[in-house]
């Protein structure tokens, strides 16, 4: 979270500001293991899972934040729900509980970099 917070008081675009928060969450990825997903979400590790749902909600309500904010300076459309923003994103997350989805990728960073560009930047190629 502090790193989030660094990007995010940066005097840069909000555009660059995810882009560096995508390269932040690639540089966080590195080391998760499909057994290590497969733990948190399909063991009954409750306690441990408790602290990561909590770490979650703290980290979703900065983020809905500073949606509301780039939305309200004309950064991101206005016109588009940040509810369905947060929607969307929870779909993608779901997908990291899905095996199918895992073994398309030769690691778990690649999946979880897969969801996280085809959120923020599409089908594109140039994510600025």
């Amino acid at each position: 979270m502090q790193e989030y917070r660094g990007i995010m008081a940066l005097e840069i675009s909000f555009k660059e500001k995810i882009h560096q928060i995508v390269l932040l969450k690639q540089n966080m990825s590195n080391g998760i293991s499909k057994e290590l997903i497969n733990d948190l979400y399909t063991k009954e590790e409750v306690d441990l899972l408790a602290i990561i749902e909590k770490h979650q909600e703290i980290s979703l309500n900065e983020f809905v934040k500073d949606l509301r904010v780039a939305q309200e300076n004309g950064w991101i459309r206005k016109g588009i729900k940040v509810q369905f923003i947060i929607y969307m994103l929870n779909s993608i997350n779901e997908k990291m509980k899905d095996n199918n989805f895992l073994d398309m990728y030769e690691n778990t960073q690649d999946a979880i970099m897969e969801v996280t560009n085809f959120f923020f930047y599409g089908l594109f190629s140039d994510p600025k």
